[in-house]
């Protein structure tokens, strides 16, 4: 592992740590052995930082931010490795599988933060040359008719070592009435054993499940043609499901494949299931915005209008980055949420913030917002909710996300 993916996975679980790099990047990069090159590289991928700055201190962001794009780069790093080495093993597929070896009990990733999930990963080698598909890369052995639960055993050799990682499959329906499907359930790397629910939607609001990629690329149903996948951006909800005991391996030139393992909370981008403890669904108000410089001021850079129903059920209300409701909110500058009738009128502000104090040089973040005294006066109406990001002071614009979640 370099110094620049020690690092990397450093900063992804140690918030002191992350706040120093914030503070000053370039002796932080050069303190942990960083290259020039590799240095330049990492302040240039964490996206708050402007390239001309010598600290990010000038525009104080969430530290999922930050973390949001230092996972990008540790994707990239991981991705290349893990390719490399498949084209060393002469078309026998590398598995890739992340792994958190430093949070005990570790579930997956975390719902509130999942850019902290992955700080480590091991590589090993499918004993088959070209194998057809993932299932037949992990050496599965299918059972012909399973019962639910029946579990199935793997075992897959070290890249450039003797040691071994194992794993177990369970036979689970997929959703509530689909067929058996195995998931991976359990790896056994050295002394750590990590168990992983078979989804966020059983047991826990908040379980995980391992999750494939191929060569970097999402794997998510096809509706049009079952066998085989979309892969990302182009993903469709719901569908038919291939397990990967049956996803080909043969769709690419070269036969050369690096299958990547990760344990994820559920999420909607995937088609599955949400994983929060709102038993209502989040709506999203407005996307994050990444920051950009800007000429002037003044100027709304983002509008977006939702209509949708107040649930009658609900109790409480929250404006929320995270559709959990946790998170950190920020505009650069100025954000408004206003209530209008399904006639487009205004009825009244929701919630409007000025985030940078009155142009004070700082963006300050607040946590979320309870808008239950309004929006409870609306329970069980239709209305359109209007939020626009407005820039005040010049230089920079950008944005967190806003969900309203409803309890």
């Amino acid at each position: 592992m370099s110094n620049l993916d020690k690092y990397i996975s450093k900063l992804l679980v140690d918030n002191k740590a992350l706040e120093m790099f914030i503070n000053d990047p370039k002796g932080q990069s050069n303190a942990n052995g960083l290259s020039k090159a590799d240095g330049a590289i990492l302040r240039r991928s964490v996206h708050a930082l402007p390239a001309t700055a010598k600290s990010g201190l000038s525009i104080k962001r969430p530290l999922s931010s930050y973390r949001s794009s230092i996972r990008l780069l540790q994707n990239v790093l991981h991705n290349h490795h893990g390719n490399q080495l498949a084209v060393a093993n002469n078309g026998t597929p590398t598995i890739q599988i992340y792994y958190n070896d430093v949070i005990p009990n570790w579930q997956g990733a975390p719902v509130n933060d999942p850019h902290q999930a992955y700080v480590a990963s091991v590589y090993v080698k499918s004993a088959v040359s070209s194998p057809a598909t993932v299932g037949e890369a992990m050496g599965f052995k299918a059972i012909h008719s399973p019962n639910k639960g029946d579990t199935v055993t793997g075992t897959l050799q070290m890249v450039n070592s003797t040691d071994t990682i194992s794993y177990v499959a369970t036979y689970d329906p997929m959703g509530e009435n689909g067929p058996l499907m195995p998931y991976i359930t359990q790896f056994k790397i050295g002394s750590i054993t990590i168990d992983i629910p078979v989804d966020g939607v059983k047991g826990t609001d908040r379980a995980a499940f391992w999750f494939y990629s191929i060569n970097g690329a999402a794997i998510v149903p096809n509706t049009s043609n079952p066998d085989f996948y979309h892969k990302n951006p182009d993903v469709p909800t719901g569908g038919n499901f291939i397990s990967f005991e049956d996803y080909p391996l043969t769709q690419t030139a070269g036969g050369v494949h690096n299958i990547t393992w990760q344990a994820i909370a559920p999420d909607m981008d995937y088609g599955f299931a949400p994983c929060f403890s709102s038993q209502f669904t989040p709506t999203v108000l407005g996307v994050p915005y990444k920051q950009e410089s800007i000429t002037g001021s003044g100027q709304v850079f983002y509008n977006n209008i939702v209509y949708f129903m107040i649930e009658q059920k609900a109790t409480k209300w929250l404006l929320a980055e995270n559709p959990d409701g946790t998170g950190n909110l920020s505009t650069d500058d100025f954000v408004g949420i206003e209530i209008y009738d399904d006639k487009g009128t205004f009825i009244e502000e929701l919630y409007s913030y000025d985030y940078s104090n009155n142009c004070s040089g700082k963006i300050t973040p607040t946590g979320s917002i309870d808008v239950t005294s309004v929006l409870q006066a609306y329970k069980g109406k239709k209305i359109n909710i209007k939020t626009y990001y407005q820039d005040k002071c010049g230089a920079y614009i950008s944005s967190s996300g806003y969900f309203l979640v409803q309890q």
